[in-house]
């Protein structure tokens, strides 16, 4: 730059070639202008936000090194050795449980990258007896009840099997056995069971005695195995069980964060739903953690939608994180007295709930989910509360098509058309582009919703 603050220009021609001075000066921009472009801060995790979700597999324990003490088998899973006292048959029954779990957890519709190898899982099953156990028996509990047949006694046998090797564990408890990943993984298995089964007494034992050994351990963030899968299962258990009760769940119910998460990350500018300020102001009067959870939410159906046009796949990490930072806000949040603050809550959490919690063995959640959502259609209805018709006609179209196989079809029917009228909406496509200003995923739910739709018409 010259001494009068103008600009100064590098000619380089034939007749005056590049020289040393100009390459500098060349170099020097160049430089200041990169530094000058901050990218979007790496996306943390939620459980653990001092690590970036790149970085958690390299923190966990390297079952790889465990496996190669352990004795090989001599069949189609020969190219993995597994504990001594372990039966091949036992093998494949747990390893038959992996497809399943993965299905249940990470949709296909959704375009979601299914992992190629979930190591927390796999390592342990490699290495750990009572762990294998108790996922053969998750896994023939699961077939029991897939076919409605009375538990076996193979099934039983795994099941004391695995609490037996448990108790053992257990009754050391100055012993690194008693709260080791192992340990904790094998509890995680037998709450997924009584889940499953609908054990509700048994189910609330084995989070209680997770509840113990995370402390001892010094908190969820401190499970740093890969990909934090230990502490997401731990997670999705709590879950599981606080929405089925509709209650509160057992973690972050101190320390929760209320900002953000992909909003807040820099990878995604708030700036975007600023072309909706109508819609956003309404949100964010009613409450800013709202307004932060449907950010997070709006954010997650964007990205969904595109990588469904697209193909682009969405890592199951981020996925998970998403479902936690997401229905954890949602839970512990609760709006006595504001009607429509709460069924714009029951409303997301009805709307996350049939995305993150799908699995058809976990139908109880969406039962209770969809209880609580009517209750607080009905208080705000019977309220008198003036709530933005945008977001009511939001919140009974997801209801209409959460519930549609279960509640009356007249319900709420006369309030639904009111609604369309004031303002106003008349076709199906009008009904969408409403739906995805709000919260809206194409492929889960456009074939319900033109159908449920085109009923009240």
């Amino acid at each position: 730059m010259s001494a009068g603050g103008g600009f100064q220009f590098v000619v380089t021609t034939a007749s005056n070639p590049r020289v040393k001075e100009n390459q500098r000066l060349v170099r020097s921009h160049i430089s200041r202008s990169r530094s000058s472009r901050k990218g979007p801060r790496a996306l943390t995790s939620w459980i653990n936000n001092d690590v970036g979700l790149g970085e958690q597999a390299q923190q966990g324990d390297s079952h790889a090194e465990q496996a190669c003490l352990l004795r090989p088998l001599g069949n189609s899973l020969s190219f993995i050795r597994f504990p001594d006292k372990v039966h091949p048959r036992i093998i494949q029954s747990a390893a038959s449980l992996l497809p399943i779990l993965g299905n249940a957890m990470y949709p296909k519709e959704l375009c979601i990258d299914e992992p190629t190898i979930d190591a927390a899982w796999v390592g342990l099953l490699l290495s750990d007896a009572a762990y294998i156990h108790a996922m053969a028996y998750s896994a023939e509990a699961y077939h029991d009840k897939k076919l409605c047949r009375q538990p076996s006694a193979q099934t039983q046998k795994h099941l004391l099997e695995a609490l037996r090797l448990l108790q053992s564990r257990l009754s050391k408890p100055n012993s690194s056995s008693a709260t080791s990943d192992p340990t904790i993984m094998t509890i995680v298995m037998l709450a997924l069971a009584a889940d499953v089964l609908e054990d509700w007494g048994t189910l609330e034992s084995h989070l209680e005695g997770l509840k113990v050994m995370v402390n001892l351990r010094g908190g969820l963030p401190s499970l740093k195995t890969t990909a934090n899968e230990i502490a997401f299962k731990i997670c999705r258990g709590d879950l599981s069980h606080a929405l089925r009760n509709n209650g509160r769940p057992i973690y972050f119910r101190d320390d929760i964060s209320w900002e953000p998460y992909i909003t807040g990350s820099g990878h995604t500018s708030l700036a975007r739903f600023e072309d909706d300020k109508e819609l956003s102001r309404m949100i964010q009067s009613l409450d800013t953690r709202l307004y932060n959870v449907w950010t997070d939410l709006r954010e997650f159906c964007q990205m969904t939608n595109l990588g469904c046009q697209t193909g682009l796949k969405l890592p199951h990490g981020t996925f998970n994180e998403i479902l936690l930072s997401v229905s954890y806000r949602l839970s512990h949040l609760s709006f006595d007295r504001s009607p429509a603050s709460e069924a714009f809550r029951v409303g997301m959490l009805a709307f996350a709930t049939s995305i993150f919690f799908s699995w058809p063995e976990l139908r109880a959640i969406n039962v209770s989910v969809n209880r609580a959502f009517q209750d607080a259609l009905w208080k705000l209805r019977s309220s008198g509360d003036q709530f933005n018709p945008l977001l009511t006609f939001w919140v009974l179209m997801v209801w209409k098509v959460q519930i549609h196989k279960e509640a009356p079809e007249k319900l709420f029917a006369d309030w639904f058309g009111e609604v369309k009228l004031s303002i106003p909406i008349v076709a199906w496509a009008e009904a969408r582009a409403v739906m995805k200003r709000v919260l809206w995923i194409d492929i889960l739910y456009d074939q319900q919703g033109k159908a449920e739709f085109d009923k009240s018409v």
